[in-house]
């Protein structure tokens, strides 16, 4: 469903969920609330076959709630929370409004963060939380970000219905690649990454007033960006959605993990992951709740 050339996620394949990024850094906590038992799809939500999401597969989503930031990876029909830590800028604990992991190396974690005073910040994690302010100013317009799984590419939503991108650096510094678009994406909600290849810069995204589940993808070099509706109503509802990874006889599938306003989680198999075509995916069913807070990849 999510791309033509397969590609491994940077951050939800089974060996970076078992070293969650940084060896043995995170205490790993189930979350009795979020492993409740799978039921029936809701109405709002499109479905085809009910099923399981093999073991073999995993997704993984950051959480923050009143300034702390978890990790929640769900493998094996449960999830389990990684405490990360508290968000801390210039010693004020707030939950920014715009929020994205950007990189991950074998020595820590890099974040940016839009505060609602319109200020950016690099967190970065390595077994502390640090935060940098970036810039003082001029941020206050960016609702929403989100990541290349390359670490590459910075990605913004803005307020006014613009999409903006920045490179990203290996020292994890940002400059800006100006507007892909300026006006036209007030309605999508979120976008969030699926696997790229050598070409494009993929994510899915929610049309908040069609509903339609939408795969986008950025042409790395240019800019250019083309749009693949994969299901065309029943998802308005979904806050954030995140693609996993499988590994094994299952590389070639993904999970798909949908959380709605209300804080539930639905889970949905897709055995073709690289088709470009949403009509295979599977219901799993609700898989968990009480996912309130910030949800971000």
């Amino acid at each position: 469903m999510f791309g033509r050339h397969r590609a491994r996620l940077r951050h939800t394949t089974l060996a970076a969920v078992a070293a969650v990024s940084l060896t043995g850094a995170l205490v790993a906590a189930t979350e009795g609330a979020a492993a409740a038992a799978p039921t029936a799809a809701p109405a709002a939500v499109s479905a085809t076959t009910a099923t399981t999401i093999p073991t073999t597969c995993s997704g993984l989503t950051n959480r923050i709630v009143d300034g702390q930031l978890s990790r929640y990876v769900y493998r094996g029909q449960k999830f389990t929370r990684y405490p990360i830590g508290a968000l801390s800028f210039g010693g004020t604990v707030e939950t920014p409004q715009a929020f994205a992991l950007a990189q991950e190396t074998s020595s820590q974690d890099v974040y940016f963060a839009v505060r609602t005073n319109g200020s950016l910040w690099k967190v970065t994690y390595n077994g502390t939380l640090t935060a940098t302010q970036v810039a003082a100013s001029g941020w206050a317009g960016i609702r929403h970000l989100a990541a290349s799984p390359t670490g590459t590419r910075l990605y913004a939503l803005t307020t006014s219905g613009g999409l903006y991108r920045y490179s990203i650096s290996s020292t994890g510094a940002l400059r800006g690649l100006g507007a892909i678009a300026t006006t036209g994406w007030s309605g999508i909600g979120f976008i969030s990454p699926t696997a790229p290849d050598s070409t494009f810069d993929s994510f899915v995204g929610v049309n908040k007033s069609s509903g339609a589940l939408v795969q986008y993808l950025v042409n790395r070099s240019t800019g250019a960006t083309t749009g693949k509706v994969l299901k065309a109503s029943g998802w308005a509802g979904m806050k954030h959605v995140t693609v996993g990874a499988c590994t094994g006889a299952q590389a070639n599938s993904a999970p798909v993990i949908g959380f709605l306003d209300n804080g539930d989680a639905y889970g949905y198999f897709d055995p073709n992951a690289y088709d470009l075509n949403g009509s295979d995916l599977r219901a799993v069913g609700k898989i968990g709740s009480g996912f309130s807070g910030l949800l971000v990849d």
